[in-house]
């Protein structure tokens, strides 16, 4: 085990100790972790009218019908299209979650809908 002596700027560190009576303590510790993050720190843009989605349509996928005509529907029923970027090579572990798993398995928010969510990239 490390130990530290000293002070050291904009680092922090943690020892983690677990008892493992499993009977083969070689197979892999996975256990599932839920975070809690606001998707709206990826929003890169904003879609409020039909002139603006028609504008930008070819640039974010919505050449797909379906995409198209989701996005069209929030907003003639007076919502708004929130267009998220995220990336995984900047070292933001969260974007890098984001970037491979989409989406597809968050919990639902009341009143909204994934027009596009897939993961994978």
């Amino acid at each position: 085990m490390k130990i530290r002596h000293g002070f050291v700027a904009n680092s922090s560190s943690t020892s983690f100790i677990l008892g493992d009576l499993r009977k083969n303590i070689k197979e892999p510790l996975k256990t599932k972790i839920s975070i809690e993050i606001d998707l709206f720190d990826f929003v890169e843009e904003t879609i409020t009218s039909l002139k603006e989605l028609e504008n930008i349509k070819d640039d974010y996928g919505f050449d797909r019908e379906e995409k198209y005509l989701k996005a069209y529907d929030t907003i003639v029923k007076g919502g708004v299209v929130h267009i998220l970027s995220v990336a995984d090579d900047n070292g933001d572990s969260m974007e890098t979650l984001l970037c491979n798993e989409g989406l597809g398995t968050i919990k639902k928010i009341k009143d909204v809908e994934i027009i596009s969510g897939e993961g994978g990239y």
